[in-house]
């Protein structure tokens, strides 16, 4: 499988996706929880210590999603 190399994480996440990879779902997921750790990393703005724990607390089983799609992908390939 041919992919190309990504210059950083966004086309990569495109990448998947566009190969049938990944779906809508899970790459509209991905490209928002990157969203959200470059506002945690890089301290884009204020950030407001109560909304961060609230949204990481209500999308934490978005982790297990993305990890069972990294599995299903490791045993399909």
């Amino acid at each position: 499988m041919e992919l190309g190399i990504p210059g950083d994480d966004s086309p990569m996440i495109d990448n998947l996706y566009n190969n049938e990879i990944i779906s809508i779902g899970i790459r509209n997921l991905m490209k928002n929880m990157k969203g959200f750790r470059n506002i945690i990393v890089h301290r884009y703005g204020k950030i407001d210590d109560r909304l961060a724990y609230i949204f990481t607390k209500d999308n934490i089983n978005d982790f297990d999603v993305i990890i069972k799609c990294v599995d299903n992908i490791i045993h399909k390939y």
